[in-house]
């Protein structure tokens, strides 16, 4: 899964270059926005499921 390989994207660069650094946060971000993407499939679905 995407969100799985990118989660240990951010854990190695977090442990390489620290948690701070800009290439962590920046993968953080890009975690953050498959995240948002994932709920909001599954808030859709649920709209769908519950009409």
């Amino acid at each position: 899964m995407q969100i799985e390989l990118k989660r240990k994207e951010m854990l190695f660069l977090a442990e390489t270059y620290g948690f701070t650094a800009d290439v962590t946060v920046q993968c953080s971000q890009e975690l953050d926005l498959l995240l948002n993407r994932l709920q909001k499939r599954c808030i859709l679905q649920q709209n769908n499921f519950n009409l």
